[in-house]
């Protein structure tokens, strides 16, 4: 099992839509292409008014994980080009192999 742990740094004023766009479009889309959304979950503070979220997604392995990231649909680019408008940064925290 490989798990997959993202950081999101959202602009001033922007958390309430990311956090619906993510629960009501992303993660649905996410699952519905079989992704293993494992938790997501927002900061419980703020740094220079921005605030932080975590996604954590599992894959059965690496090389799966690299398959399902490189398949984009209409939806999911829809999606992500809204989030990208709402986040001043995101980043793969770390990845590694769970037993």
């Amino acid at each position: 099992m490989f798990i997959d742990f993202r950081t999101y740094r959202l602009k001033p004023g922007t958390t309430d839509d990311y956090v619906r766009i993510v629960r009501e479009e992303a993660i649905p889309l996410l699952r519905k292409a079989g992704l293993d959304v494992v938790a997501f979950s927002v900061s419980k503070s703020e740094i220079d008014g921005h605030t932080d979220l975590y996604l954590v997604r599992a894959f059965p392995s690496l090389e799966v994980m690299r398959e399902q990231e490189g398949r984009s649909t209409p939806a999911t680019r829809g999606s992500r080009a809204r989030l990208r408008g709402l986040s001043a940064g995101s980043r793969a925290i770390t990845r590694w192999p769970s037993n």
